[in-house]
């Protein structure tokens, strides 16, 4: 980042006023410059300024932001899946590297016969960072037009991919992530959540 105040060859001229206080100041001035040239350029607002990992400069990070995203229903095979959302919103906050989203869509065109796997929602504003447990960052979640009696209770989980999966959990049974086969064809879908996640 350059420093339109000061320039090495401007006044005061060189050798006036006491023996060599002109080239001490100069000195402490260009010292100073070489600071300015380490800053990241160009600076913007909400960014954190940080020495990187290997400590040989300084780089800027975004400490807040926000904005919209659009949210995406489909599932890990999506064959002949339609799956046509309407009415959808997605925000997100980010506080340095954490990430917050909610989102909500429903989908009144809705059919399948030879789609399978898990249902994904994808779209995420940034890609997460890589963890190898999926659900380690897990949220809240509302959905209407699936059919699975055995798991009731039902949760956001985050994947290294840029999706977002249901997990689902029930008394006596093991955890279990919503397939699109719990979804029946030409059914009305709802979904909403908020989760949270971290970006590298």
């Amino acid at each position: 980042m350059s420093n339109p105040y000061y320039n090495h060859g401007g006044v005061p001229a060189a050798n006036t006023g006491p023996a060599g206080a002109s080239a001490a100041l100069r000195a402490e001035f260009d010292a100073i410059m070489a600071g300015f040239a380490l800053l990241p350029s160009p600076m913007t607002q909400n960014n954190l300024v940080r020495v990187n990992a290997g400590g040989t400069a300084l780089v800027a990070d975004v400490v807040y932001a926000s904005g919209e995203w659009n949210p995406g229903f489909t599932c890990a095979t999506p064959g002949n899946l339609i799956a046509s959302t309407s009415g959808w919103k997605g925000l997100y906050v980010q506080l340095y590297k954490i990430i917050i989203v909610n989102f909500y869509f429903s989908i009144s065109t809705f059919t399948w016969s030879t789609a399978s796997g898990d249902v994904q929602i994808t779209g995420l504003p940034f890609a997460p960072a890589v963890i190898s447990n999926p659900g380690v960052w897990s949220g809240a979640v509302v959905a209407g037009g699936m059919q699975n009696a055995n798991y009731p209770q039902i949760g956001l989980a985050i994947d290294t991919g840029n999706f977002m999966r249901f997990g689902c959990f029930g008394s006596g049974q093991s955890r279990y992530f919503l397939q699109i086969s719990d979804f029946p064809s030409g059914g009305i879908v709802t979904v909403g959540g908020t989760i949270a996640y971290q970006i590298p």
